[in-house]
């Protein structure tokens, strides 16, 4: 069973805006018996997951978050979401009946990270976490996730048809189910439709990064061994 969690990034100090205000409030709204845990750069263990602390130290912004989110949805189970992220009814009643959470942003591509939930040490997240340190230890400055992800499912039998499906436990539903906001205008909001991704920006003040760097020699060191041999 998927915990009743959800979890959304924020590290460094700026304010939130008025609209990212807004849109966790419709969380609350629609998801009022969810616990809604900010993951920020005062309770968030880097020692236990030092890449994230790198990838921030090396701008690599949306990098860090991806990471920091399925490492906690890994570690207790929950749902990750972006925080531009606006809710417009209840989550789908599936939680209790799925290992995996996935829903689609076109026909074979995923959305995560927008919006991904799995039970505690799923073995799909774990795949996903070690496929994208693999691709940053190879050098890449940003690893994109849908397109990842659904490499992955797409091996283990996802069709390429834009409806919903379970592949090996994991519940992945249609696109019509969260709607990006860049598609309003030829994809309508439909009786399923539970939810609006806003693509809104970055939350990573300078501030942060000078905090964190006297540390990334002794991170980037250790970030591999760490996840190779947890």
């Amino acid at each position: 069973m998927i915990p009743k969690t959800i979890y959304y990034v924020w590290f460094g100090q700026s304010e939130k805006s008025a609209h990212l205000l807004h849109y966790l409030a419709t969380w609350k709204k629609f998801a009022p018996d969810f616990n809604i845990v900010e993951i920020n750069d005062r309770n968030f263990l880097f020692n236990k997951c030092p890449i994230v602390k790198a990838l921030i130290l090396e701008g690599k912004f949306a990098f860090a978050a991806d990471i920091a989110k399925l490492y906690m949805v890994y570690q207790h189970g929950g749902i990750g979401m972006d925080i531009d992220v606006e809710m417009i009814k209840p989550l789908p009643d599936l939680l209790g009946d799925s290992q995996v959470l996935l829903t689609l942003e076109s026909a074979g591509v995923i959305n995560t990270p927008q919006f991904f939930a799995a039970e505690k040490e799923h073995i799909f997240i774990d795949e996903l976490l070690r496929s994208m340190l693999k691709e940053y230890d190879n050098g890449a400055s940003f690893v994109h996730l849908p397109k990842l992800g659904s490499k992955m499912l797409l091996a283990k039998g996802m069709s390429k048809r834009n409806v919903y499906q379970v592949v090996q436990g994991i519940t992945i539903l249609p696109s019509t189910y969260i709607v990006s906001n860049r598609f309003l205008g030829s994809e309508q909001v439909v009786d399923n439709t539970f939810a609006i991704h806003h693509l809104e920006g970055s939350w990573v003040k300078q501030s942060l990064i000078h905090r964190l760097r006297k540390n990334l020699s002794l991170i980037k060191r250790t970030y591999l061994e760490w996840w190779r041999n947890k």
